[in-house]
């Protein structure tokens, strides 16, 4: 089985900015999350913990491996969705900075991308194929970590499990929450059986 997991708080996640591949480490609460994500995997023989490089996906996965001794490896398809030019800002500042922008998280225009980032369908694709290849390697008796991000976790969701998104548009994936992904041997039957645990 795959647990998707989503990284710590950061201190931009708690001021609600648009973080995309900016390196904001986790903050105190971040942090926190971490060992209580990590506590949960401890009695569990995991067989290997797959990150992004993005520090506040990967000190998230460090705190699983110390708990669990299990192999830690990077892969960079995990970060987060490149924003662009709304990094770092909130929706006022990008409703009032780039009128229109916010359209392009409706899903229309999907191949257009966000300015001076990927458009919906180049991160779609980089997902699913990350994923994809996780899946491959994984069996019902094996324990597969990977720590990466909100976005990341909702694109894998929605396109792969048709889990549908909430009243605002999304589906709701907290910082440090656990989301499970079975399959058979044959990889004919997935399905999500745990969505945004918080341990």
């Amino acid at each position: 089985m795959i647990h998707l997991i989503r990284h710590g708080q950061t201190s931009w996640n708690k001021k609600d900015l648009f973080q995309g591949l900016r390196d904001i480490p986790l903050d105190e609460t971040g942090l926190i999350q971490a060992q209580s994500t990590a506590s949960f995997f401890k009695d569990i023989t995991v067989t290997r913990i797959i990150t992004s490089d993005l520090s506040r996906a990967f000190t998230t996965a460090e705190a699983i491996q110390k708990a669990t001794s299990a192999p830690l490896s990077v892969d960079p398809r995990l970060r987060e969705l490149d924003v662009g030019i709304l990094e770092g800002k909130s929706w006022k500042d990008a409703d009032r900075d780039h009128p229109g922008v916010r359209t392009l998280f409706s899903g229309k225009n999907s191949d257009t991308p966000i300015p001076g980032g990927e458009s919906f369908d180049m991160f779609k694709s980089r997902c699913l194929d990350v994923f994809d290849d996780i899946l491959e390697r994984d069996t019902p008796d094996t324990h597969t970590v990977v720590v990466t991000h909100g976005g990341v976790i909702r694109m894998i969701l929605h396109a792969r499990f048709a889990e549908r998104p909430g009243p605002d548009g999304s589906i709701r994936i907290d910082n440090g929450s656990i989301t499970t992904i079975v399959s058979d041997k044959e990889k004919t039957r997935t399905e999500a059986i745990r969505v945004n645990m918080i341990p």
